[in-house]
């Protein structure tokens, strides 16, 4: 888990407004760049990576494979609870209330 059990289900329940400082203290970031220099650094980052090796290596396939992996089971995972809350008194409260524009009692 990159950010922890707990910062994640702070981010799921509350939906806080991080500021970008925060993000990447939390690690949804890798790094924080005032705007001024973002072409800068993004430029930075492409010549590092077009400097790099190009061919596949067994550690990039992995790492690939990896992430396929783990975001293929939480699709999944996704899509069984989006099914499921669909079904819910819950969430047809949620829909009727949103499509009039006033806040949800449940």
């Amino acid at each position: 888990m990159l950010i922890g059990f707990g910062k994640a289900t702070e981010l799921v329940l509350l939906d806080p407004v991080l500021s970008a400082q925060q993000a990447q203290e939390w690690g949804l970031v890798n790094r924080v760049v005032d705007d001024a220099d973002l072409w800068k650094e993004a430029n930075e980052i492409i010549n590092k990576l077009a400097a790099g090796p190009t061919g596949p290596s067994p550690s990039r396939r992995k790492t690939s494979q990896c992430h396929a992996r783990l975001l293929y089971r939480q699709l999944e995972l996704e899509r069984s609870g989006m099914i499921r809350a669909a079904q819910s008194d819950d969430y047809r409260e949620a829909s009727r209330r949103s499509s009039k524009k006033r806040t949800a009692a449940f």
